[in-house]
């Protein structure tokens, strides 16, 4: 009931609690059972973090990051990170890593983003283990190390980084810097699948196709593409029209390649083209 716990909160922050203060600012922040109001919002995380409130201090940052009832004010967004970060809270680390990559508000530093990343990293924060994984990879701030790229991609996935599910998934279906393990494939590629990737999902229908860890199952492979398709994965038109060419079903495939030739793929086209040329299971 958040209109009784907004009711208890305000009466808790007239005797200048800080937590009320912070819930009173996250309510209208993020309009929980009251109209969102940044303006508001702000004044109350204002009063809270004057009173050294990490989350408070954090949210006044995301507002003035974001441009949300404040000019957006990137220096300024750096500055509330910074005393939030003092008072060790981890999405602030994070935040400070982001700013410092990208150069938003203060000098660009992939030395200074690989610090702060890497200390929300080690305090499993996904999202940061995700950005040093690149960082490692591509050598930003750091000595360029794969394996530790590839260590810290699959951390962040263990840690529910939808992001990473595919990158960790791929590299067991290929033995891309791991050994080939297909049970581990089907793992990550299954998380992406729930998290509606669609790379996961194509990349999981391959392995029922091809009956890799599961068995051969050529129609639930159809149905994931199928899947993958509706979600917005054009592409897979040509690659579905030959697998149901391959199974004879030359009206199913006829149907698949022109869905593709209308969006543009010309492999579709080409092939529209050779079936009718050679009459094959239509006339010429």
């Amino acid at each position: 009931n958040y209109k009784t716990a907004y009711k208890y909160f305000l009466e808790a922050a007239k005797f200048n609690d800080e937590y009320a203060e912070s819930y009173l600012g996250l309510f209208y922040d993020r309009g929980i059972g009251i109209s969102r109001n940044y303006e508001i919002a702000y004044q109350w995380y204002y009063k809270a973090a004057n009173k050294g409130n990490a989350f408070s201090q954090y949210s006044i940052g995301v507002l003035y990051a974001e441009g949300n009832g404040l000019p957006k004010d990137y220096y300024k967004a750096f500055m509330w990170f910074q005393k939030s970060a003092e008072n060790e809270y981890l999405p602030a680390f994070y935040q400070l890593g982001r700013i410092y990559y990208l150069g938003l508000g203060v000098e660009k530093s992939y030395e200074k983003a690989f610090y702060w990343y890497k200390k929300s990293a080690e305090m499993d924060l996904g999202a940061a283990q995700y950005a040093i994984s690149f960082m490692y990879k591509n050598g930003e701030g750091c000595l360029k190390d794969n394996f530790k790229a590839y260590y810290w991609i699959e951390r962040a996935a263990e840690n529910g980084y939808e992001d990473a599910y595919y990158i960790v998934g791929k590299s067991y279906l290929e033995g891309i810097c791991y050994d080939m393990n297909y049970e581990k494939a089907f793992k990550y590629l299954m998380k992406g699948y729930e998290a509606c990737d669609l790379n996961c999902i194509e990349s999981l229908a391959d392995m029922y196709l091809k009956g890799l860890y599961v068995e051969e199952d050529r129609k639930k492979a159809l149905e994931l593409y199928s899947v993958s398709i509706d979600y917005g994965s054009f592409q897979l038109y040509f690659k579905v029209g030959k697998i149901y060419e391959e199974e004879n079903l030359v009206q199913e495939a006829i149907c698949f390649y022109e869905q593709g030739h209308e969006l543009g793929d010309l492999r579709c086209t080409q092939r529209l083209g050779v079936i009718y040329y050679n009459g094959e299971g239509v006339s010429r």
